[in-house]
């Protein structure tokens, strides 16, 4: 135990510690799912997620498909941290803790990781979609040349395009993402006791495939806006993007790419979850 570190301190270092390894954890699996997501957001020539998937591996092999991760890696692991540092923070600051909080409390809790969260990600994920996206990620020579290439034709400013719709991602996605694992984990799990691993996972599950299915609209405007090609709009935004997307695609195409979205959202944060609650209860007997 750490006698001269406040009991402050020490919650937020868990969350911290648990929550790096739930990201680094997750993104190695879900990554591909990820590739495969935004090459149909940004892209018309695949007939679905199983021929993209199989045309990228046939064409440019395996490999592209964790194109662009080593970005997205540390982001993750920064991002969740960052989600379950604040979530705690959030809880502890306002309502004296994580215990026996109402559903109100909990998603109001979720919603104020949007903030932090977006901040971080939305440069990480735009050199993540340069790189992924068929029509950008030829341009580039990898992660690095991406940076480079952006800061000097666009401004350290392009790093932030879509930042907005970042935020508008996060903040009600935040909200019904611990919602959903609260509602999911303790139907499954006795009054008064502690949540099983099984309840864990299907929390993580639900929390993932609720999180994507209410935001996927802003995710398909944000990945448009960050991925805009040489001649195009520089800085088009997010209302002329969602646009461009009803009057080619209507409705539907707020939702491309949810069918690959959805598997890999289970999966993934059923691992964070899991991760953050192991690793956590290692770092309690240390903190």
């Amino acid at each position: 135990v750490c006698p001269k570190m406040g009991p402050e301190a020490r919650e937020q270092i868990k969350d911290l510690g648990a929550g790096t390894m739930g990201g680094l954890t997750s993104k190695v699996i879900e990554y591909p799912f990820d590739t495969v997501k935004v090459r149909l957001q940004t892209s018309d020539k695949y007939t679905g997620p199983f021929h993209c998937a199989r045309d990228m591996a046939r064409t440019e092999g395996v490999s592209s498909l964790f194109r662009g991760i080593a970005a997205p890696i540390g982001g993750a692991m920064l991002e969740t941290s960052l989600m379950f540092w604040a979530y705690g923070s959030s809880a502890r600051i306002l309502f004296g803790g994580k215990d026996n909080l109402t559903l109100s409390q909990i998603t109001l809790c979720g919603a104020l990781t949007g903030f932090p969260i977006a901040s971080w990600l939305t440069p990480v994920e735009y050199l993540k979609c340069r790189l992924q996206a068929a029509h950008t990620a030829k341009l580039y020579s990898g992660i690095g040349g991406c940076l480079v290439h952006t800061v000097r034709e666009d401004g350290l400013s392009a790093l932030f395009r879509g930042g907005f719709a970042t935020l508008l991602r996060e903040v009600p996605g935040g909200a019904v993402y611990f919602g959903a694992y609260e509602l999911m984990s303790r139907s499954l799990t006795k009054k008064g006791e502690k949540a099983s691993t099984l309840a864990i996972i299907a929390g993580g599950g639900m929390a993932g495939l609720s999180y994507w299915s209410a935001i996927m609209p802003f995710d398909v405007i944000k990945s448009k806006m960050q991925t805009v090609s040489a001649g195009e709009a520089q800085f088009p935004g997010v209302i002329e993007t969602a646009s461009k997307i009803f009057n080619k695609s209507g409705v539907r195409g707020f939702y491309t790419g949810l069918l690959v979205t959805a598997p890999r959202a289970i999966l993934s944060n059923a691992v964070i979850f899991t991760t953050y609650d192991y690793f956590r209860g290692l770092l309690e007997n240390v903190f």
